[in-house]
């Protein structure tokens, strides 16, 4: 359950912990104060609240990784800073262009690609969280254990997730142009991007 003062949490991870212990401890925190089953519908409140204590920044949309937290062959800042939005955005872009003319000409589908880009930047947020604190891992040595942040920032966040949503929007956008405004799809979702992004 969240508490009130979850945002002022943060300061409760040790700065003299080694990068490890710090990452451990941030995530055993956030476990105390958020239930793994809520997470899939939190709220952008709620979201921004569990990130901070997670020491994932502090704005909903923006994944933060601390640069030491990342492998040394992964700390660049384009893991250590992710814009989710930007990063749907770029893989959304190629498979948008083979239809730019029907879409530049059919301003409710138009809508509907921005909406469903915005849900998406949440349930993406919501779908890092999850793997950041829940069981998630494969093979025998991390088998049912939340991911390392550094994998998690290099692997999911900055690739493989947005690749993925950013081809469910695109169906949806193909369906939309293709049917009138009733049989307009229902917006991503995380349910559904979980059950088809595999983690290695």
């Amino acid at each position: 359950m969240q508490s009130e003062n979850s945002l002022d949490l943060c300061q409760a991870v040790p700065e003299y912990l080694n990068p490890e212990a710090q990452e451990e401890s941030s995530k055993r925190l956030a476990i105390e104060h958020f239930r793994l089953e809520d997470i899939q519908s939190m709220s952008p409140e709620a979201i921004k609240a569990m990130q901070i204590m997670l020491q994932h920044g502090d704005s909903v949309g923006i994944w933060k990784t601390p640069l030491e937290w990342l492998t040394t062959a992964s700390r660049f800042e384009s893991n250590a800073y992710i814009d989710l939005r930007a990063r749907i955005v770029f893989y959304l872009t190629p498979l948008l262009f083979s239809v730019r003319e029907q879409s530049s000409n059919n301003s409710t589908s138009l809508f509907w690609l921005e909406r469903d880009i915005d849900l998406s930047v949440l349930s993406l947020s919501r779908y890092l969280l999850l793997l950041r604190v829940g069981p998630s891992g494969q093979g025998n040595a991390g088998k049912n254990k939340p991911l390392k942040a550094g994998s998690l920032a290099q692997k999911i966040g900055n690739k493989r997730a947005p690749a993925m949503f950013a081809l469910g929007i695109f169906k949806r956008h193909i369906n939309a142009l293709s049917c009138a405004d009733e049989c307009l799809p229902e917006p991503i979702s995380l349910h559904t991007s979980r059950q088809r992004l595999a983690i290695a």
